[in-house]
């Protein structure tokens, strides 16, 4: 088990802003085993997170407890703390989680090539504004980037790719078409520097 941790910004009120924990078990290791160490009533997962109060009069402060069983993460703000929480507890170095960062390494340089396609077909239709282009074409266009951006789970590219999808459901007429194209472009970009966060990092 390995448990991150990532302190707020210095100068900002510790009253308000909380800690975020994150804890990574062996992925050969089920969720029901890990919630067999609790005792029925502590392990009321529909309240609230068995250890949150025990770590909140630790701190004195708030805190944000996200546990990832048998490997599976669900946020990419999740696979981020992978590489860059500082280690509270367990090996950072340890063979299972250096697994799970080669695997989502992959994913980064996958998601990559997705977004620099898909970024130059904003590009191309941003640039076709200024010429005849029908509004069928256009949306053509736009649901290929949706479908570039398929088929993931990992919200990091979910966000462009349901953007995308509401742009192919416009007419290219419509008077928010351009800000709408123009918002795609932003969110892809910022999904471009995230994973980038990730394959900059030398944690070898």
């Amino acid at each position: 088990m390995w448990v991150g941790i990532d302190y707020p910004p210095d100068g900002v009120d510790p009253k308000w802003a909380a800690l975020d924990i994150i804890i990574v078990y062996d992925p050969n290791y089920s969720e029901d085993k890990v919630w067999k160490l609790y005792s029925c009533e502590e392990n009321n997962w529909g309240e609230s997170d068995p250890d949150r109060p025990k770590l909140k009069r630790a701190w004195n402060r708030k805190v944000k407890i996200q546990r990832i069983f048998e490997g599976s993460f669900y946020c990419w703000s999740d696979v981020e703390a992978l590489f860059h929480y500082e280690t509270l507890h367990g090996d950072f170095n340890c063979q299972s989680l250096r697994t799970l960062r080669s695997d989502y390494l992959v994913k980064a340089e996958e998601y990559q090539t997705k977004l620099d396609k898909s970024i130059e077909l904003v590009t191309n239709l941003m640039a076709a504004e200024k010429v005849s282009m029908s509004s069928p074409e256009a949306s053509q266009q736009v649901y290929k980037i949706a479908k570039i951006l398929e088929p993931d789970t990992m919200d990091i590219i979910k966000t462009p790719r349901d953007t995308a999808k509401t742009l192919g459901r416009k007419d290219s007429h419509c008077p928010s078409w351009p800000k709408t194209l123009q918002k795609l472009r932003r969110e892809l970009v910022c999904c471009q520097i995230q994973a980038k966060l990730l394959e900059d990092d030398d944690y070898y």
